[in-house]
């Protein structure tokens, strides 16, 4: 975005569908990183990513594209791509031209989500996404729900760092969060928070683990009156504008429409606090030099961990003495 210092897609892991949007023979057209994208499940259950357009004459192969085996068939002229990208079939031709390829993406599928790994420099993955035991473990409900959001992703991941802002965005608080705890091991970043939240008449004490996989995973424990977890799984969509979604993870109960009502009011109390930050990260600015008090020391020392996802354009001396001489 142009109003911010930092490239509009960090590398790593990110959401391009939830798994049961894309059942077996399923084809779901997506766009993400400003980029036409397939995925798509063959007869093996396997999902694949892949740009979506055919090199052939340019047609979406997610749109009105068929699953044949574990290939996809592109609507246009019928030519079939396996999971590798690798044209296998030209139909009426004796020969496939060796460039007929779709790119196809680095992808797991963990914990009901399909993770696409992007690289702005093409590098491999370097990190795993981890289970979540209570996604895992069968003794846990979950609803999800979100919705488009213009903004930078980096709001995000700074919005649990900034402790400052829950008092005046969010209201729900007696004092600001204190941090308890901070661990930086490589690509995963650990941060707890400690607080009196405010219930109506009712106030209790609270605790809220983020762990933090790269830019595309959230996953946060919520320990206080009532204990739930929270999955946030980001993905920008183009430079302008991310698709924010998560899941709400709380204890079944035996009762089905216990369960269903909570569900239903923590969705809501999740997505009301986060419709709260939204109008100020849709029309805020990033300063690349912010004017900063004494409590934003520990947004600073994350914005320090956080930098490692961003590939930024070589300095143009440097970009020089990459070039080859004539000579040599």
């Amino acid at each position: 975005m142009r109003t911010y210092p930092i490239p509009p897609y960090p590398n790593g892991w990110f959401r391009v569908a939830f798994s049961d949007e894309v059942p077996v023979n399923g084809v779901k057209p997506v766009k993400y990183f400003g980029r036409d994208l397939v995925i798509f499940r063959g007869e093996d259950r396997q999902a694949r990513v892949m740009d979506a357009h055919c090199p052939h004459l340019g047609a979406h192969v997610g749109m009105g594209g068929k699953v044949v085996d574990n290939t996809i068939k592109c609507p246009y002229h019928g030519w079939r791509f396996d999971g590798s990208g690798t044209c296998v079939e030209v139909p009426f031709s004796s020969k496939i031209p060796p460039q007929a390829k779709l790119n196809a993406w680095p992808i797991v599928e963990r914990n009901g989500v399909i993770f696409a790994h992007y690289h702005a420099e093409g590098f491999a993955p370097d990190f795993e996404i981890p289970d979540i035991p209570e996604y895992n473990s069968g003794q846990f409900a979950h609803g999800r729900t979100g919705r488009m959001i213009r903004a930078h992703i980096q709001e995000t991941q700074e919005n649990m760092i900034d402790t400052g802002h829950f008092n005046f965005i969010h209201h729900g608080f007696r004092e600001c969060p204190k941090v308890v705890e901070w661990q930086e091991d490589g690509r995963h970043f650990r941060v707890a928070l400690k607080a009196l939240s405010e219930y109506g008449p009712f106030v209790s004490p609270a605790t809220f683990s983020f762990d933090v996989y790269g830019v595309g995973l959230q996953v946060v424990h919520v320990e206080a009156k009532m204990s739930f977890v929270i999955v946030f799984v980001i993905t920008p969509i183009d430079e302008e504008s991310m698709d924010f979604r998560f899941m709400v993870l709380f204890k079944k109960s035996r009762f089905r429409i216990f369960s269903a009502i909570m569900q239903r009011v923590l969705m809501n109390r999740v997505m009301a606090e986060i419709s709260e930050d939204i109008p100020v990260w849709e029309n805020k600015t990033f300063p690349s030099r912010p004017v900063l008090a004494e409590q934003d020391r520990d947004l600073i020392r994350f914005r320090k961990w956080n930098h490692q996802f961003y590939s930024f354009p070589k300095p143009r001396a440097e970009q020089a003495a990459s070039v080859p001489s004539e000579r040599a």
